[in-house]
C-alpha cells in the first residue's frame, strides 16, 4: 500500500476526511530525515498531482506504544 507524508506549514484542510492521519515524526532527527527525502529528485505525473520520487526508497518503520 502507498502512503504519503505531508510537510506543509498548516493543516491540510483541502483533503477533508478522505485521508487518515495515522502517525507522526518521532523527533527532530526524524524530521531531518523527512526533509532530506524531500530533497531527492521527483516527477509530477501527467495531469498534475503529488510529486513522486524518481527512485524507489526502501525503509523500515515500527510501532511505538505510548
Amino acid at each position: 500500500p502507498d502512503f504519503f507524508v505531508y510537510m506543509g506549514e498548516s493543516k491540510a484542510v483541502s483533503w477533508g476526511s478522505s485521508h487518515t492521519v495515522w502517525g507522526q515524526l518521532a523527533d527532530d532527527a526524524s524530521l531531518l530525515v523527512a526533509k532530506s527525502i524531500f530533497q531527492l529528485p521527483t516527477q509530477v505525473p501527467k495531469g498534475g498531482g503529488m510529486r513522486m520520487l524518481n527512485k524507489l526508497l526502501r525503509f523500515n518503520m515500527s510501532v511505538v506504544q505510548h
